[in-house]
């Protein structure tokens, strides 16, 4: 598949500086036409086409977008999803942030490898109950808070999961209170 890139440009008045970054054009067609808007904080998330929302918030979670059909390793079952949280930066800097959710995830997971690691956005292998998971994790700040943007999935259905969990949290915004 070709990813098309748009160039925006960010300008840093009070630093003088101008940043350039490239953004991925998203796929319609593998997203939800619907983009979900929060009532519990304030952002908005375009879904995978077809996947469910569910509010509960198990496990501190804001939200969790599920895709219905899981994926199958023999007689396991364990569906594609993508959680959102969100907790308070606590006085850390963003990179201290960061730094402690990697380091946290290295200790809850002993195995949990980072496979690549952009700073804020990243992407591991780990097991969990036995299986070998992957994930791809986007953590975005507001002044006070982190949210933290999760897409997870059996790592035999990676390939099969990854771009539209890539599309998806591409989406994610921070919307004005």
């Amino acid at each position: 598949m070709k990813i098309r890139y748009l160039i925006f440009f960010v300008v840093a008045f009070a630093a003088g500086i101008v940043i350039f970054f490239a953004c991925p054009v998203v796929s319609p067609q593998r997203l939800s036409a619907q983009i979900y808007s929060s009532a519990k904080a304030p952002f908005t998330i375009q879904p995978p086409k077809g996947w469910t929302v569910d509010e509960k918030g198990a496990s501190g979670t804001l939200v969790v977008l599920v895709n219905p059909v899981p994926d199958r390793e023999g007689d396991f079952s364990l569906p594609a999803s993508i959680n959102i949280l969100s907790e308070p930066l606590q006085g850390l800097s963003r990179e201290e942030y960061i730094r402690k959710s990697k380091e946290n995830l290295k200790q809850y997971f002993p195995d949990y490898t980072i496979l690549l690691d952009e700073g804020h956005v990243f992407e591991a292998r780990f097991t969990s109950q036995g299986r070998l998971i992957r994930n791809r994790q986007l953590m975005v700040f507001s002044e006070d808070a982190a949210y933290i943007i999760t897409g997870t999935a059996l790592a035999s259905a990676w390939d099969a999961n990854h771009e539209v969990i890539k599309e998806s949290l591409g989406t994610f915004t921070i919307v004005a209170k």
